[in-house]
């Protein structure tokens, strides 16, 4: 399995979807970014994500996420990540997707299953990804999205989201990584949205705990 791995990490197509993603953010220019800046008792973070349609079919579609954090004493705790993935969609729900991870100056390439779902009036969105990651030895990831999004009057609205991924090894025996991200906010009309936020991350088979809490804001670009 280590040299079916380094071949695939050989292979420069699966980096430049990382580069190609950005590409196809910046050239359009109707596409709506969530930009957001948290302001924690440990960390100061700044990330954004992207989730784009490709075709007019809607069969193809993009989803990008940055997140890069600065911890105010300790620097071995500052981190960087960079997810990028095309899915191609099988049917309304499910489609099969494939792109790459850089984490803390590390690539690695990813293969998922995509799940999707929206409710019929549009403010409740999940997206979750079984994932296979490409390291040195197999690892198995579940990450997902959910957003909740509904209108409490003409001029306000509520936004609460949870980001989070998983990783396993290969045999499914050890914890490698946990990530949660909690967001709950409140918007004005379309101009900006702020609110508490809640980073916890889990390291290694002891679960060493890491974890940030603050207040951030939000504005769609």
């Amino acid at each position: 399995m280590k040299s079916l791995t380094t071949v695939f990490k050989k292979l420069s197509f699966f980096k430049l979807l990382v580069l190609l993603s950005f590409i196809l953010i910046s050239s359009n220019a109707k596409a709506q970014i969530p930009v957001e800046v948290l302001a924690g008792d440990e960390q100061l973070q700044h990330q954004f994500f992207f989730f784009k349609d490709l075709d007019k079919k809607q069969k193809v579609n993009l989803f990008s996420m940055a997140r890069f954090t600065a911890d105010y004493e300790e620097d071995v705790f500052n981190s960087s990540l960079i997810s990028s993935q095309f899915t191609y969609n099988l049917t309304s729900n499910w489609g099969i997707s494939a792109g790459g991870i850089h984490a803390n100056g590390i690539f690695n390439p990813i293969a998922a299953v995509s799940y999707s779902y929206f409710n019929p009036r549009g403010d409740l969105f999940m997206n979750l990804f079984p994932t296979v990651v490409f390291n040195d030895e197999i690892e198995y990831e579940l990450s997902g999205i959910f957003l909740y999004t509904p209108k409490l009057s003409e001029r306000y609205s509520l936004f609460s989201q949870i980001i989070f991924a998983t990783t396993v090894d290969h045999q499914f025996e050890e914890h490698l990584f946990s990530y949660q991200q909690f967001r709950l906010r409140i918007g004005y009309k379309d101009y900006f949205q702020v609110g508490i936020g809640l980073d916890q991350t889990f390291i290694g088979s002891d679960f060493m705990e890491l974890r940030n809490i603050g207040i951030f804001i939000r504005k769609e670009l």
